[in-house]
């Protein structure tokens, strides 16, 4: 006899607090493992740039800790960005600022660690492009390079000396990508 495994909803997942870290992909948990120096002072870094912009432009809100994003219903997906930029026309009224996003943020970033797959973040990639998102980064901070994504677009790589820009999504944020890991 063949037991059908219970899929879990993105309100279910929200229910069960925070004190593990899930991501949701079609229904089904998986547990997030704790990330390394390397990513945490790639996340901060990032974070601070991109926050310090938005903020004095007034252009909406930056996030991280990997907030849930539902990019899929029906079985639910909900992936955890390492930091994302919410511009002011997808945020949410501050009284319904409640569970996950509903709607994907105008920039996902993803910072690699060792037991991240190359499938897996294709996966990651393309829901976030599907589910809205302008413009995803995958931050790679062993080879101190960044990988942008944009839909209709072929990947851009930047290198260690480049100046990362934000295209359309943040017009005028620029940073060396050297800056991220130093």
């Amino acid at each position: 006899m063949v037991t059908a495994r219970k899929l879990v909803t993105a309100d279910e997942l929200y229910a069960m607090g925070d004190d593990q870290r899930f991501e949701l992909i079609d229904g089904e948990l998986i547990e997030m493992a704790p990330v390394g120096e390397p990513h945490g002072e790639t996340l901060i870094n990032l974070g601070s740039l991109l926050n310090r912009f938005v903020k004095e432009r007034r252009l909406g809100k930056v996030v991280g800790g990997d907030i849930g994003v539902i990019v899929g219903r029906s079985p639910d997906t909900v992936l955890a960005p390492d930091v994302a930029f919410i511009s002011t026309t997808r945020m949410r009224p501050r009284g319904e600022a409640e569970g996950f996003l509903t709607s994907a943020p105008d920039l996902a970033v993803e910072i690699l660690s060792p037991s991240n797959t190359s499938a897996e973040m294709a996966f990651k990639v393309s829901r976030y492009l599907a589910a809205g998102s302008r413009l995803v980064w995958v931050v790679d901070p062993k080879a101190r390079t960044v990988v942008a994504y944009a839909p209709g677009r072929e990947p851009l790589v930047f290198s260690a000396e480049a100046n990362l820009t934000a295209d359309d999504v943040l017009p005028g944020f620029t940073c060396r990508v050297a800056e991220l890991f130093d």
